[in-house]
């Protein structure tokens, strides 16, 4: 109670008590007038509470109001945050209900929504049981995941306030790339060490003949210089063989794309060739189009048919080689075909795999690195193409690249 309400309800009872000293008005009277102001009074009291009450009310109300608005904007902001983020998330209360969760967290699962977090969640089996343990110990976590052949890293985020568990925000960080570029940087230097080592050993041990006290043998010492510059040339072959391919993927090769005749590019790769091709008494024939032209990366293709033309060779004994061409309304063809010893058709979808080799021995002889092949499918590719194979054992095989009809200069 305000103190003019406590003042007036005085002056009344005094009022009262003075009347009956002086009785200046008759007492029933004024008893009835004085009670009649007090319940005025009361009146009036609970009507000016009411009023600050109705004021009271509606500060608050347009206060929350704000608060209210506020917290929307946040929530669309936040809502509009995670939306955005370019990595799988999502946050769950203390009662294992969704709060918030992206596009990508269902892309992730294939799902169009989620409500709840439990055991027969349609989510993916390891990432469901890593979000329900994370859960149900509240505790931070990581790890690392398979899913959909993807490689994830998983993180738990345990959410308190005032010491109390409010929920978890999981984040789940695609990591595929960076897994597969360690990888890459791991095989290259095994690789590097184990192809390098045989013809390091090679030198090392005909060195170590050479220099011994009593070696006078010109023969010999003829021979292992030639063989010394054959291994040497072998591990230039493999460490530029290596270099190239650790470089290049399809994603980042560069292309100089200019106008050539392929006719007089596989002229010049088989003049390139000539010593081995003499050697083996084989016949190499060019018959692609003299009037064909393509805007193309020249020194790739010359690399394509370059290595084509190699392993043709070294695969061949007797006959002929044979390169051709043909177009339709989608591709430029260009095959080489060899009557050399083929493959077995179990071999086949593994020949342009890194450091795979159909006859080791043989190849080991030929100086072949395993990653010619595997270079040339990296630049068909690079230029939108695709390469197949057929071979039959004992008969030869037939290499074929198709290349988009695009990169045919019209006249």
């Amino acid at each position: 109670m305000n103190k003019h309400f406590i003042v007036k309800l005085i002056l009344a009872f005094l009022i009262l008590i003075l009347n009956d000293f002086v009785q200046f008005i008759e007492p029933v009277i004024l008893t009835i007038a004085v009670f009649g102001y007090i319940i005025y009074l009361f009146y009036d009291e609970i009507n000016l509470k009411k009023i600050r009450i109705d004021q009271l009310i509606r500060q608050y109300q347009q206060e929350m109001n704000i608060v209210n608005k506020e917290s929307s904007l946040r929530t669309k902001q936040l809502e509009s945050i995670v939306s955005n983020i370019n990595f799988p998330m999502v946050l769950i209360n203390q009662h294992a209900q969704i709060l918030l969760v992206n596009d990508n967290f269902l892309k992730l699962n294939n799902i169009t929504e989620i409500k709840q977090l439990h055991e027969n969640s349609p989510l993916d089996t390891e990432l469901r049981n890593f979000m329900r343990e994370a859960f149900l110990k509240e505790i931070s976590s990581q790890k690392t995941m398979n899913i959909k052949q993807q490689d994830y890293s998983a993180l738990s985020i345990p959410i308190y306030e005032n010491g109390r568990y409010m929920g978890c925000l999981y984040i789940f960080q695609n990591i595929t790339y960076i897994l597969e570029r360690e990888r890459i940087q791991k095989r290259f230097i095994a690789d590097a060490s184990h192809e390098l080592k045989t013809p390091v050993s090679a030198i090392k041990g005909m060195i170590e003949i050479l220099n011994r006290p009593n070696f006078k043998d010109e023969e010999t010492l003829l021979d292992f210089h030639q063989q010394i510059e054959i291994e040497a040339k072998r591990m230039e072959n493999i460490i530029q063989d290596m270099l190239t391919l650790s470089r290049n993927t399809t994603k980042n090769v560069l292309l100089n794309i200019e106008q050539f005749n392929p006719y007089q590019l596989i002229n010049d790769v088989i003049r390139s060739q000539q010593s081995s091709i003499q050697q083996k008494r084989i016949v190499v024939e060019n018959n692609l189009s003299k009037e064909l032209n393509v805007d193309a990366d020249r020194d790739k293709f010359y690399h394509i048919f370059s290595n084509l033309l190699s392993n043709a060779i070294k695969s061949s004994e007797r006959g002929t080689i044979l390169f051709e061409s043909s177009m339709d309304d989608r591709f430029l063809s260009i095959m080489i075909h060899d009557e050399g010893i083929g493959m077995h058709p179990a071999e086949i979808p593994y020949i342009f795999e890194r450091y795979y080799r159909i006859d080791e021995s043989r190849s080991r002889n030929t100086g072949g690195s395993g990653l010619g092949l595997a270079i040339v499918k990296t630049y068909v590719n690079a230029h939108q193409g695709t390469i197949e194979v057929q071979s039959i054992e004992g008969k030869g095989s037939t290499f074929t690249c198709n290349f988009p009809i695009k990169i045919v200069k019209k006249a």
